[in-house]
């Protein structure tokens, strides 16, 4: 491991590592290692599975639609472009910390919003009202729900 990433304190010590990663990175707000397991576009066992799906649906429903089963290729095809590009927008924001690359390239407000939104839902951050900080408890300490949320 290089000196700079021996300096850098991740927030969590151990990820889960990911088998034949496609990409692998550090995660820009926490440090933690990340790991891309899809592509963003088609690739070659894409258009592969793309063209033998289009065959079979295409003598699956030949009796019924007869030439018209040509157009099927072009319905498959946007089909599997769409799942493609899905899961890999699944993987984008970290799982540590919510932090989102593309909506911080689109709105930096709209990821800061969505990381404290992450933060909120674990249960981790506790609002300062005073001076509006980001405060998180010690790792390994517990917070409770009434300790973020006071009755009033």
């Amino acid at each position: 491991m290089s000196e700079k990433r021996q300096k850098i304190k991740a927030l969590a010590e151990r990820v889960y590592r990911v088998k034949k990663a496609k990409f692998q990175f550090l995660c820009p707000l926490c440090s933690s290692e990340r790991f891309f397991r899809y592509h963003s576009s088609l690739q070659k066992r894409h258009y592969l599975q793309v063209f033998l799906s289009s065959i079979l649906l295409m003598l699956i429903f030949y009796p019924l639609m007869q030439e018209r089963v040509l157009v099927i290729p072009f319905l498959v095809w946007p089909a599997f472009e769409c799942f493609i590009k899905i899961n890999h927008r699944k993987e984008i924001p970290c799982p540590y910390c919510g932090f989102d690359m593309v909506w911080y390239r689109r709105d930096v407000r709209v990821a800061k919003e969505q990381v404290e939104r992450f933060w909120a839902s674990q249960k981790l951050v506790k609002k300062s009202e005073e001076n509006e900080e980001i405060l998180t408890p010690p790792v390994g300490q517990t917070v409770t729900e009434s300790e973020i949320a006071p009755e009033l």
